[in-house]
């Protein structure tokens, strides 16, 4: 169950950090990409001290 949660928030973080949507304008991606990199690391740290 550890694993999937890792999994979904890694790929959480990095479609944010994919996305670029014209609506949100530039303050909407930047937030949308601070949130994404946050996931991202936030999965990692996860992954680090559960498996490692």
């Amino acid at each position: 169950m550890k694993i999937v949660s890792v999994a979904f928030l890694c790929l959480f973080g990095s479609i944010l950090l994919g996305l670029h949507i014209e609506s949100f304008g530039e303050a909407g991606n930047v937030i949308m990409r601070f949130v994404g990199m946050i996931s991202v690391i936030a999965s990692i740290r996860l992954a680090v001290r559960k498996y490692a």
